[in-house]
């Protein structure tokens, strides 16, 4: 449907609806096909399919996780740090892309994983300190 064909059909002048598209798009209500016409957008599918927004947003990152794993051939992660452990909060693995095999599990050994020394760069020297300290095993 084109902003001509919006505008007739629900009476609001052109150049309202310039900026609502604008942020209708931006949104991803909907999406500007190459002829400039409108189609519905991922958002306002999502928003039909009774989805929570949560259940919707974690979809929709999920989707992104594997795209971006196709893309790379190596399983993602997404990670957090929290209460001083490595938390894998959300991955996307495959068969011809499997999971780190984890011999230690990232929660006690961060400093010596990929994912954790990623998350402990973006601690402070006394944050990193604190974590070193408190995971030393005794002697």
């Amino acid at each position: 449907m084109t902003d001509a064909q919006i505008a007739r059909e629900t009476g609001l002048p052109v150049a309202h609806l310039s900026s609502l598209l604008l942020m209708l798009r931006r949104e991803g209500y909907v999406e500007q096909v190459a002829d400039g016409a409108y189609v519905v957008g991922d958002s306002l599918v999502l928003l039909g399919s009774g989805l929570t927004r949560r259940e919707a947003l974690e979809a929709k990152l999920q989707e992104t996780l594997t795209e971006l794993r196709d893309s790379v051939g190596a399983a993602v992660y997404i990670s957090r740090y929290i209460d001083g452990e490595v938390k894998i909060t959300q991955f996307a693995d495959g068969p011809r892309t499997p999971k780190v095999n984890e011999w230690v599990d990232f929660r006690s050994a961060a400093h010596a994983s990929a994912v954790g020394k990623c998350l402990l760069t973006q601690l402070d020297q006394n944050g990193r300190r604190d974590h070193l300290s408190a995971t030393r095993s005794p002697g």
